[in-house]
């Protein structure tokens, strides 16, 4: 029968967190298995996924082997899909509902890159298992950026900018892009991971932000996507060179959250 169908536009909104739950044949494929499912999720989510849809298959491989995820939740779910671009999606991995025959068959299985046993299986069962890193870099993401052994942005203020490495310097330099809670590029600078600190970090990107929050008695954070990885400039830590914190020769995005 001919019917009216309405289309309207909308904008989806950055989404925070998703449920993602593997297909039968992903478990029986080694799915559960993995050393590292977060490499599996950073080619689908945040190269090659503009958006994220309820009930949507996501497709992924590793070494060869593909597999396939389900959508089973986004948050916000105000349209049950959320946009992908420039936003730190947390992900968890939800169980899959199987029968008795079902758990014998992919406790057995095995493929090229890995077998899957009950221990590691278990970890996924019950209401998912959160895809954070658990490095001590990123169990500060716990930590609230307002403590008291946290520095303020107005204390940073009033400290020099370090001077970048020489444009001859080759070895040990790494390129910081810094961008805001919006994902808008706010900041680019060269650091010697080697000899800059923590410290010196954080007060170029306080220089960036300046004093408009609270007076400058805000403080901030850094953060990185996939993996997730948390910098609080606290006062045993501030002395630390970059390269000891986990910031390496390269490239990196950081993304500031204000508290």
């Amino acid at each position: 029968p001919r019917g009216k169908i309405e289309i309207m536009q909308v904008v989806l909104p950055k989404g925070r967190k998703c449920t993602l739950v593997p297909s039968k044949e992903a478990a029986k494929n080694g799915f559960y298995g993995l050393k590292d499912v977060k490499l599996v999720l950073e080619q689908s989510l945040s190269r090659t996924r503009a958006t994220l849809s309820l009930n949507d298959t996501v497709h992924t491989w590793h070494r060869g082997v593909k597999f396939d995820l389900q959508v089973t939740s986004v948050t916000p779910s105000d349209y049950n899909a959320i946009s992908c671009i420039n936003t730190d999606i947390e992900v968890d991995i939800g169980a899959l509902e199987t029968d008795g025959k079902d758990d014998e068959t992919m406790k057995t299985t095995t493929n090229p890159t890995t077998k899957v046993v009950e221990e590691k299986k278990s970890r996924f069962e019950g209401t998912g298992q959160t895809l954070m890193d658990k490095s001590p870099s990123s169990s500060s993401s716990k930590a609230s950026p307002t403590q008291s052994t946290a520095i303020t942005t107005q204390q940073l203020l009033s400290q020099p900018i370090p001077p970048e490495p020489s444009a001859t310097q080759k070895e040990n330099v790494t390129t910081i892009q810094i961008r805001n809670e919006r994902g808008q590029t706010i900041g680019r600078r060269k650091f010697d991971v080697s000899i800059h600190t923590l410290s010196h970090l954080f007060v170029y990107v306080s220089s960036i932000l300046g004093d408009d929050t609270d007076g400058g008695e805000s403080t901030f954070r850094l953060v990185s996507r996939f993996p997730r990885h948390v910098w609080i400039l606290e006062e045993d830590k501030k002395d630390d060179v970059l390269e000891e914190c986990g910031v390496n020769a390269g490239q990196m995005m950081l993304f500031v959250e204000r508290e």
